[in-house]
């Protein structure tokens, strides 16, 4: 009997693991759908282009980061006009804080998954001239654009020997 009652408690956790595995797999396929649709229906901007925005003196646009606030104490972009907003607050802040609907935005996240679903709910909500930069802030420094943070701006060299390969 207690062999019986083993052999169903086991089966159970492991249809129930199984189940909850199934769910995170459907859960991150979900994500990944998101994101691309989110990338079909938004442009994007090469760092060549941003880059000669923020170097453009006439240039009007804002410039929103929507990484998490240690992201962004690590590194970030520079322009004239810009915002720290983390993507969960997008609605509320940046709607908040940039009335014109016509103003040129470009976001940016780490690769560019988060930034994509920002730029997409952008344009959902009426802002009409929205960019995702392509591949995002990592793309950027492998570009060797420059970043900045407390310690001021910078260029990272060689960002291979910095980050371990995975094995």
């Amino acid at each position: 009997m207690l062999k019986k009652v083993t052999i169903a408690i086991v089966t159970c956790f492991m249809l129930t693991a199984g189940i909850s595995m199934a769910h995170h797999l459907d859960s991150a396929q979900i994500v990944k759908d998101k994101v691309t649709a989110a990338k079909a229906n938004i442009e994007t901007i090469d760092n060549k282009t941003l880059n000669s925005w923020i170097e453009d003196d006439e240039k009007e646009f804002v410039l929103l980061d929507i990484r998490e606030s240690g992201e962004v104490s690590a590194a970030k972009i520079e322009a004239e006009e810009s915002m720290d907003t983390p993507r969960g607050l997008v609605e509320f802040v940046f709607t908040k804080n940039i009335t014109d609907h016509d103003k040129p935005v470009v976001v940016y996240c780490k690769k560019g998954g988060r930034g994509a679903l920002a730029a997409a709910t952008l344009k959902e909500l009426g802002y009409r001239d929205v960019y995702n930069l392509d591949g995002g802030i990592l793309k950027w420094i492998t570009e060797g654009y420059p970043v900045s943070n407390a310690f001021g701006e910078f260029e990272v060299k060689n960002l291979e020997s910095n980050f371990p390969k995975k094995s």
